[in-house]
């Protein structure tokens, strides 16, 4: 498929949404932000917000917002559907994503952390 062979050769990062989160409030979000493939695992067990100084960020959301814009590949797993992924993320967000990726609805499977 057209995917299998956009993404053959780059090198995949792996991390979890929380770590993504930890990182970037401590300035160390760089090198995930500039990750040929970057695998995003759990997206939506991190807080949504950060406060730093009185400001409120959202981490995530200005890491998909910057590998959008340098139209950098992303594979999202999470347990929300689109909607609460837009609920809690924002409405911008939830069509950047859905621009960005091909959703794919496990439905009623197994869980494996059970």
């Amino acid at each position: 498929s057209f995917v299998i062979s956009y993404l053959n050769g780059l090198t995949p990062t792996y991390v979890t949404a929380q770590y993504i989160y930890d990182a970037m409030k401590q300035g160390r979000g760089e090198e995930i932000r500039r990750a040929e493939l970057l695998l995003i695992d759990d997206l939506g067990t991190e807080p949504i917000t950060h406060k730093d100084y009185g400001n409120e960020t959202m981490p995530l959301v200005e890491l998909f917002f910057a590998r959008y814009k340098d139209q950098q590949p992303v594979v999202i797993t999470s347990n929300k559907d689109m909607t609460q992924i837009e609920q809690d993320y924002g409405k911008r967000l939830g069509d950047r994503l859905a621009e960005m990726c091909e959703v794919i609805n496990l439905g009623n499977a197994k869980s494996f952390r059970k």
